[in-house]
This record gives structure tokens, sequence and C-alpha cells, in this order.
């Protein structure tokens, strides 16, 4: 495995800003968020602000797993849906621009709906779905597709429907835990049937149930990240574990953005040493 870091957690922060102080901490991967309103939202960025983000990963080393994609309301009414579409072809694009070869960043997208919805929506879901693995598809792109705690897909069982139902190798699971953990279904309930369709994952810390729970920075609760990554790797995944700061953290009046990288780096870094899990760390 290695140790990232998603640049959703640095919204307001200069991308190339966020990229070197990843680097400079000992991080060893990087997903990056070009969705809507945050700093490397894919048409804000210049032709020049794109190949120097290419060229200072090539400079730290920093791995790219993957990009936070903009399309992450797939149940939306078609004219939504469709510009939805046509910015995530230019987020596909972009992704091939910053991949290595081999190395093709997997798109983080989500669904949208309520839980409540999840009967009337899931036909929908499935067919949305499948459309944006297709695109995927065709430029050898997977799609990690995000359950997400109060929205259509919440629970692994329904995740698993949905790739069940699209039935292919490019659509796979962006396993964020902490949105089962606020809903008390325990690691050992999750992770052996979401690891082994697992192309990503974000973690934190979380305290209480939904809907009053909170998100937190790790070490700010007590989510046992020794136990979460030895689960995983007994699960059989060897990819990025890629800390991820709420935007519920992000609005706290005194956030610190690099501060919270630096306490994640520590906390997470900690628990790959105790639990023995093997770290494939940055050169």
């Amino acid at each position: 495995m290695k140790l990232g870091y998603s640049t959703w957690s640095t919204q307001k922060m200069p991308l190339l800003d966020a990229l070197k102080e990843l680097a400079r901490i000992g991080y060893d991967g990087v997903e990056i968020a070009v969705n809507p309103n945050w700093s490397g939202h894919v048409d804000d960025l210049t032709a020049a602000d794109r190949k120097a983000v290419r060229a200072l990963l090539d400079d730290t080393g920093l791995e790219l797993s993957a990009l936070v994609s903009g399309h992450r309301n797939q149940i939306a009414p078609q004219a939504e849906y469709e510009v939805a579409k046509q910015r995530y072809f230019r987020e596909l694009d972009l992704a091939l621009e910053w991949a290595k070869p081999g190395l093709i960043p997997s798109m983080d997208v989500a669904v949208g709906g309520t839980s409540d919805q999840w009967e009337s929506l899931k036909n929908l879901i499935v067919d949305r779905v499948s459309e944006t693995v297709e695109v995927s598809r065709a430029r050898n792109i997977v799609v990690a597709l995000e359950p997400h705690v109060g929205q259509a897909i919440d629970h692994p069982n329904r995740m698993l429907y949905v790739i069940g139902k699209v039935n292919s190798p490019y659509c796979r699971v962006n396993f964020d835990i902490s949105h089962f953990e606020v809903q008390g279904i325990p690691m050992e309930e999750t992770i052996p049937p979401m690891a082994p369709f697992t192309e990503h994952v974000h973690i934190k810390d979380q305290r209480g149930l939904a809907p009053d729970h909170e998100f937190m920075i790790p070490g700010e609760a007590s989510f046992d990240y020794v136990k979460y990554l030895t689960l995983m790797h007994h699960h059989g995944y060897t990819g990025h574990i890629s800390p991820e700061i709420s935007v519920m953290v992000q609005r706290r009046p005194n956030y610190d953005a690099i501060a919270a990288m630096e306490q994640t780096y520590r906390v997470c870094a900690a628990a790959f040493e105790k639990s023995g899990v093997p770290r494939e760390r940055r050169a």
C-alpha cells in the first residue's frame, strides 16, 4: 500500500502549493480534486497549470492515484446530467494528460439521491453509472464509485448491487469507510465485501451516528487505523490509502490545511508502522 492524501482536503489552497506540501511532509501519492469550486477545477486550470502539475508530480515522485470528479449527481435531471457528463469528458482528458505509463488515475464519482429513494432510483442509477463506466472504459480509466451516508448508495449491499448490474471491471469502489462507520456498521462487516471491489479509498476520523455525526481529522477521534490497515491488507487491498478532510471540518473558522496534512501523516504513518502492513514509500 501507499499513503496518499486527497486535495478534496485543500479546497481553497492553490493546487501546486498543496502538492509541494504533501511532498515535503512525506506522502507517497495524491488524489487531486478537479471538481467545481475546488482549486484544481478542471475548467479553471490553464494549459500552463496542467503542465506545471504534471512536472511537479514528476519532480516530487508523488503518484497520482485518482481524480475527484465533479460527476457526483448521476441521478440529476437530464439537462443537468448532460452538463456534468460533458465536464466529465474534460476530466477524463485531464486524467490521461497527467497519467504515466501503467499508472492511469481512477475517477472518484458519486451518485447522489437520498437513501429512501433507492428503490425508485436504482434502475436509473444502474443506467447512468453504466454510461459513465462505458465512456471511461473507452479511455482505459476505472470508475471508483463512492457510497455516501444519506445518499441512495449508502450501504455495501447497494454498492454490490450496482457493481453486479453494471458488470464491468471498470466499475469499482472508492471505499470511504467513514460513511459506513457513522451508520454503526463496523469495519468487520464492511471491509470483507468491499475490499475485493475497491479501487481507491478514503479514510478520516468520525464521531457519533448519522444524522448527528461529525467527520474529523485523523487523530481527533477514536477510529482504529491499525485494525483498518490490518483488515484491508488481509482482504487483499494493495492500493493507495488516501485520507480526506471533509468539508464539515474545512468550514471550521480555524481550519489549517497544512496542519491537517501534518497531523494526518503522523497518525497514518504511525498506524502503518504499528500494524506491520507493508508501505511502498516514495523514493
